[in-house]
């Protein structure tokens, strides 16, 4: 669900009584509040989601804001993290982890 706060909410539950949806899926692009490892969300409580494309650039990784559930719901690990631990991860985690992540078919 796209705010007119122009932040993503991973659910429809998480936005109702919170924000105005401007949009019934994820921000599009025109309506999304940009971020990077060095620009955080200016909403309180979101995350840069910075899904990379399969080279894992993380340097240059830029993403939207979205904002993540308290708790993640359980999910197949399909993502991992670029920097770091290089975890997997489900996309909720991955999200909320503030660091570029990619799909990897490799995860289990």
């Amino acid at each position: 669900m796209c705010g007119c706060n122009k932040t993503t909410y991973f659910s429809a539950e998480l936005a109702a009584g919170a924000v105005a949806i401007r949009e019934g899926a994820a921000c599009s692009s025109a309506h999304a509040t940009p971020c990077s490892l060095t620009q955080k969300c200016p909403v309180s409580g979101a995350k840069c989601a910075m899904k990379t494309g399969a080279a894992c650039v993380a340097a240059t990784a830029i993403g939207t804001c979205w904002m993540p559930p308290d708790k993640c719901p359980a999910a197949k690990d399909s993502f991992r993290l670029c920097r770091g631990s290089r975890k997997c991860s489900n996309e909720c985690e991955a999200l909320k982890s503030e660091e570029p992540y990619t799909p990897d078919s490799n995860c289990k």
